[in-house]
């Protein structure tokens, strides 16, 4: 287990020593669309999502973190940033795209999502829902790399992008309470077809742990539903992360010697090494071919609109 840790950790700093500008010109690929969800709230689920933003950049992955925990957006909080518009203000023609990309000290775009003044003014979640599609059909950069930080439970909204999406990250905690809303969204996913399903358990002591939770949870999946969700990777307690937490500041941008950042870094060269068709050890320092040209999310829209349309 140390050999492959100090491997990952070469890997990891190989990695980052190459410049995000520097890409090698060849061929096109589509956006990689991410979404990272838990059963419910209180887990670290935006605080991994921001710090896989961070860690895909470092990777130089042309990277986006749309906030889509639809009413109760938090990502520009976590990041002590105010973005000049939210994607409720793009939808509603209030702002253009270009306000509400908001460039963030870790070398990813934020799109920064529906608050809950927004929720006020509108009907439904579905409204919501409208809203976001409007507002990623307006979206034309290049990114490699689409992270959607989901809000916890299956609304109609969440329900509709954890089909949508390439991959799903399952944030798990060792709460009993949220370890069993965990294996009702894991249950539904697997019921309703989503087949990449990932997960990450999050605040763990250290490693071992870490791999105990997610074998335990592994197992009551199997029993019940035959099927076992394929452990990604590991976020260690963080102590940068919990004094943030305690003197009520932004914890990001995470430390370079931060435990999690270098457990988010991990995360991200395992989720490039799939996306590549590679291995790991070959994969991780290798700049990305550019992303496809046109609109980075028009065949995400598509399935989002099929699904919403057939439910």
């Amino acid at each position: 287990m140390n050999g492959q840790a100090d491997r990952l950790r070469a890997l990891m700093e190989r990695a980052q020593a190459v410049p995000p500008t520097k890409r090698v010109e060849t061929g096109r690929r589509p956006t990689v669309t991410l979404a990272v969800a838990s059963g419910k709230g209180g887990v670290g689920k935006s605080h991994v999502a921001v710090g896989l933003a961070g860690a895909f950049s470092a990777l130089g992955r042309r990277t986006v973190l749309i906030d889509a925990d639809l009413g109760f957006a938090n990502a520009d909080v976590l990041l002590g940033i105010r973005p000049q518009a939210t994607l409720a203000d793009v939808a509603a023609g209030r702002s253009p795209l270009s306000a509400a990309v908001t460039p963030v000290a870790g070398g990813f775009d934020l799109l920064a999502g529906i608050g809950g003044a927004d929720v006020r003014e509108a009907d439904d979640e579905r409204r919501l829902v409208d809203r976001l599609i409007a507002a990623l059909e307006a979206v034309d950069r290049p990114y490699d790399v689409a992270l959607f930080d989901l809000g916890a439970g299956l609304g109609a909204g969440a329900r509709a992008l954890l089909l949508a999406v390439d991959r799903v990250l399952l944030v798990l905690s060792t709460e009993a309470a949220a370890l069993v809303d965990a294996y009702g969204l894991y249950k539904w996913l697997v019921q309703a077809g989503q087949a990449a399903v990932f997960v990450v358990p999050n605040r763990v002591p250290d490693e071992a742990a870490g791999r105990r939770l997610a074998e335990r949870f592994g197992d009551i999946a199997e029993h019940f539903l035959g099927r076992r969700p394929e452990l990604l990777g590991v976020v260690r307690e963080d102590d940068v992360i919990a004094r943030a937490a305690r003197q009520g500041v932004p914890p990001f941008p995470l430390p370079e010697r931060s435990r999690a950042r270098r457990d988010f870094a991990g995360l991200a060269v395992r989720l490039v090494a799939r996306a590549d068709g590679k291995d790991p050890d070959r994969s991780a320092g290798v700049p990305a071919p550019p992303a496809a040209a046109g609109r980075p999310f028009g065949a995400l829209v598509a399935r989002l609109k099929a699904r919403l349309f057939s439910s």
